[in-house]
């Protein structure tokens, strides 16, 4: 993010990798503007989340539904611009 001179980015994770964008989301909270995870346990743990139900998909929903998490990723993400 320095190299790149970003400020303030938005982050998704999936899997572990949403681990892995929580994680840094929890150091770096000022670094984050809007944090998305595909990941359904995590709506259990984080207060005032938005959850997304994405029907007939598993673990991979980008690649089980893919027009139905973009959809869900660009309204998320593009709502507060």
């Amino acid at each position: 993010m320095r190299a790149l001179d970003l400020p303030r980015v938005a982050l998704v994770g999936l899997s572990m990798g949403g681990g892995v964008a929580l994680g840094f989301a929890l150091d770096a909270p000022k670094r984050i503007d809007r944090l998305a995870l595909i990941d359904e346990r995590a709506s259990r743990l984080i207060p005032n989340v938005r959850l997304e139900i994405i029907p007939d998909c598993g673990h991979l929903a980008p690649l089980d539904q893919p027009e139905a998490v973009t959809r869900a990723l660009s309204d998320f993400l593009l709502q507060a611009q």
